[in-house]
């Protein structure tokens, strides 16, 4: 994955949305913590942490309410 993340990355628009949502609401939503790390340590520059979903929740919002301390306390989350 991270060979795949690499070759690509110049091209990845990481914050794209698709019915409201992006892929870290998706991630954080389905409490994918290993996901949510990956795109954090990967994407940190580009995520933009404030797009919100069509209910007005961005990604610490989603994971506050899904009481996953394991996602609003990585770093970025933070």
């Amino acid at each position: 994955m991270k060979d795949i993340i690499h070759q690509y990355y110049p091209d990845i628009d990481i914050n794209h949305m698709k019915y409201g949502e992006n892929i870290l609401h998706i991630a954080t939503k389905g409490n994918h913590t290993g996901i949510v790390q990956m795109l954090v340590t990967n994407f940190d520059d580009k995520l933009d942490m404030s797009l919100r979903d069509p209910d007005g929740y961005d990604a610490f919002d989603l994971a506050v309410i899904k009481k996953n301390i394991d996602i609003f306390t990585i770093p970025t989350f933070e």
